[in-house]
């Protein structure tokens, strides 16, 4: 992330010359998303799947959803491309925190490694049943 924000204005000018300098800010923005999507994806499909919290896993979904289009129409119009990539930003870190919100009120312990192979073994075998 930190090698992203520090080497944007050099990547996007090797990459795509100068004619592009302006997405500089944009990606160094964007950056913060390389953590956030691997935690929130993490737990979405490694915690949140697994335990069976799928309606929890679609209400953080169109909660954060939601809110990137109302930041977006609320930021592009006053920051342009930089406040589209906050919006962006924003909805992220909020799906972050409505997982991790989801998680605690479930009490959601992590997932048992053996009923998750368990199921991936049932699933195997009955798809070469049929």
């Amino acid at each position: 992330q930190y090698v992203i924000a520090a080497f944007a204005g050099p990547f996007i000018a090797v990459i795509y010359r100068h004619a592009y300098h302006g997405a500089v800010p944009i990606l160094r923005i964007l950056s913060v998303l390389v953590v956030s999507i691997t935690l929130t994806s993490t737990l979405f499909f490694g915690w949140m799947i697994s335990s069976h919290m799928d309606r929890e896993v679609a209400r953080v979904t169109v909660r954060s959803g939601v809110l990137n289009v109302a930041l977006a129409l609320v930021l592009t119009p006053l920051w342009g491309p930089e406040g589209m990539a906050c919006s962006v930003v924003i909805a992220e870190l909020a799906a972050l925190a409505g997982c991790v919100s989801a998680i605690r009120r479930a009490r959601a312990g992590p997932p048992r490694v053996g009923s998750v192979l368990q199921r991936a073994v049932i699933a195997i075998r009955d798809r070469g049943a049929s």
